[in-house]
C-alpha cells in the first residue's frame, strides 16, 4: 500500500552521501565550473562551512588555501538546494510557497540528477576518479506550529499517542518543554534516530512549535552510487512506517488528508 497526504507537515527533507576519503584536487576553482552545469537550475550559490561526521578526524589547516568550504546552489524560489563539499554531496527539499513534491516523484530524481552532473564533472574537470560512498543518509523533518490540533506541549499527545504518560506524568502540569530521542537500529543496515521536540516558533516568539525529525543513517562499503539507490529505498520506506505508526490516525486522516492506494 502506498500512502501519501494533500497537507503533510514536512518542512524538509534532505538526502545525501558522504564519501569514503575527501576529493583532494577539488578546489574552489572547480566551483564555478560546476555552477555553469547547475545554474539553469540553481541560479545562487552561497558558501558555507563544511559539514563534519565521525568518518573523518578533526584535520589541521596549515595554509588558508588548504580550506574548502561547502557550497550551496539554490533555486531561484530557495526550495532546492544541492550542497557540495570535498567529502559530501547533499541535495535538500525546503518547504517555501510550494507543495511538497514527494520523494519518489521528484526529490530522489532529483538528487540523481544532480549526482550524475557532480560525478561526471569530478571525472572530466577534477580527475578521472568516481567518489566512493561511505555512508548514506536521509532525513525528514515535520514542523507543527500552533494551530487546532497542537497548541503547545501540552498537546504533544494528540499528535504522537505513545506521548501521553510523558507528557502528563505529574498531576500538578503537563510538560512545558519536550525533547525525546530514540535510536533503532534495523536488520537492512539503516540506524533511525526519530527526535521529537518543542522549539520557539520564529514567527511567533510567545508560542512554541513540535519538531518531528526522522533521520536514516547507513554505511557502505566504498561503492559507487548506484549501489546505493535500494538502500535509499529501504530507509524512505522505514522512515514513512515509522511516522505512520507513531503520529495519531486521526490528524493523519483529518488534518494531513491522508490517501492510501494499493499502486
Amino acid at each position: 500500500m502506498k500512502v501519501k497526504f494533500k497537507n503533510p507537515p514536512i518542512n524538509e527533507l534532505i538526502i545525501g552521501v558522504y564519501f569514503s576519503s575527501p576529493i583532494s584536487n577539488f578546489r574552489c576553482e572547480h566551483v564555478g565550473l560546476l555552477w555553469n552545469k547547475l545554474r539553469d537550475r540553481l541560479p545562487e550559490v552561497v558558501q558555507k562551512e563544511p559539514l563534519l561526521t565521525e568518518l573523518q578526524p578533526p584535520v589541521t589547516i596549515n595554509t588558508q588555501s588548504d580550506f574548502m568550504p561547502r557550497f550551496w546552489f539554490v533555486s531561484a524560489d530557495e526550495a532546492s538546494l544541492v550542497q557540495v563539499q570535498r567529502d559530501a554531496f547533499f541535495h535538500n527539499w525546503r518547504r517555501r510557497d510550494s507543495d511538497y513534491p514527494h520523494y519518489s516523484e521528484q526529490v530522489k530524481p532529483n538528487f540523481d540528477h544532480y549526482y550524475d552532473v557532480f560525478e561526471t564533472f569530478v571525472q572530466e574537470e577534477v580527475g578521472d576518479v568516481r567518489p566512493q560512498i561511505r555512508l548514506c543518509e536521509l532525513s525528514y523533518v515535520d514542523v507543527i506550529e500552533s494551530c487546532e490540533y497542537w497548541r503547545g506541549p501540552h498537546d504533544t499527545a494528540s499528535v504522537v499517542p505513545s506521548l501521553a504518560e510523558s507528557v502528563q506524568c505529574l498531576n500538578e502540569a503537563p510538560a512545558s518543554a519536550i525533547n525525546s530521542v530514540y535510536i533503532y537500529n534495523l536488520q537492512s543496515g539503516i540506524q533511525l534516530l526519530v527526535a521529537v521536540r518543542t522549539v520557539e516558533s520564529s514567527s511567533e516568539p510567545i508560542s512554541q512549535r513540535l519538531i518531528l525529525e526522522f533521520r536514516a543513517r547507513g554505511y557502505m562499503d566504498g561503492v559507487l552510487k548506484s549501489n546505493t539507490d535500494s538502500w535509499f529505498s529501504d530507509a524512505h520506506q522505514a522512515i514513512v512506517e515509522c511516522f505512520l505508526r507513531m503520529t495519531s490516525v486521526d490528524i493523519q486522516t483529518k488534518y494531513w488528508i491522508r490517501e492510501d492506494s494499493s499502486s
